[in-house]
């Protein structure tokens, strides 16, 4: 019995959507080849790579070879499909550990130290660019803005991905101020999702001083991202805390 006209669709064969599909593929793996080792380097790009083509290996396997009205499962098909899994595992279960283990040496390595005392990173206004967003304002013991904050990271990509403060008085790095008589200036550089906090005291020695620095923490997406909290106390414990001026919580790019 022939359909009825009008009611006919065109359906492509099998060899030309096999042919789309591994076209598609072609293309889209080249595209996250380049995305992810730009993203993540050459190891883990890689191992994300062959997770990747793991997992559509196995479903694909799965597609094909599993029961339909014509066809039945092969062994090969099974034994591909499982290999496929195990790759997958095996993948994911070596970026996780290598970048874990790459986390912890930054944070090892580097944390705590000074932003100079990086070796070939950290000399000159030029070896450091800001990190993009606002400068709060900190507020001195007499009630009025004293200072500012002003997120710093390394400007050279080899450099640990850091993020650290500078509080210059006014807000311009080249004024030098006492910190207030009987007072005590804390730069606070914290990490929450690692619990680490890093406190930077500076109190009156009389004498005017550059603005004060806070230590470096690595900030990564893995790691945790950083804020700075700025607040002076009173060196008698007879005035409360100033308020706490703080910055969003950033990573370095």
């Amino acid at each position: 019995m022939t359909s009825p006209p009008g009611r006919h669709r065109y359906r492509p064969s099998r060899d030309a959507v096999k042919a789309v599909s591994i076209f598609a593929g072609v293309i889209g793996f080249a595209s996250a080849s380049y995305g992810f080792i730009q993203a993540f380097g050459w190891l883990r790009g890689v191992l994300l790579l062959l997770t990747a083509a793991a997992i559509v290996a196995t479903a694909s396997a799965w597609l094909f070879s599993g029961p339909t009205m014509k066809s039945k499962p092969t062994r090969g098909g099974a034994t591909f499909a499982g290999l496929s899994v195990v790759i997958a595992i095996a993948s994911v279960a070596a970026f996780v550990l290598t970048h874990t283990n790459d986390t912890q040496r930054l944070m090892e390595e580097w944390d705590g130290k000074f932003a100079k005392d990086v070796l070939n990173c950290g000399h000159g206004v030029e070896a450091s660019v800001p990190v993009e967003g606002l400068k709060p304002e900190v507020i001195g013991p007499d009630g009025t803005p004293i200072a500012q904050i002003h997120l710093r990271q390394y400007s050279k990509r080899e450099c640990p991905p850091a993020v650290w403060a500078w509080v210059p008085w006014d807000g311009d790095p080249d004024v030098m101020l006492p910190v207030p008589q009987g007072w005590t200036i804390h730069v606070v550089i914290r990490r929450d999702k690692t619990s680490t906090r890093l406190d930077e005291m500076e109190s009156n020695s009389g004498q005017a001083v550059q603005y004060p620095i806070s230590k470096i923490l690595i900030a990564t997406p893995e790691a945790g991202c950083v804020a700075v909290d700025v607040f002076f106390t009173n060196d008698a414990g007879t005035a409360p805390p100033t308020p706490t001026a703080t910055t969003g919580c950033v990573t370095a790019d």
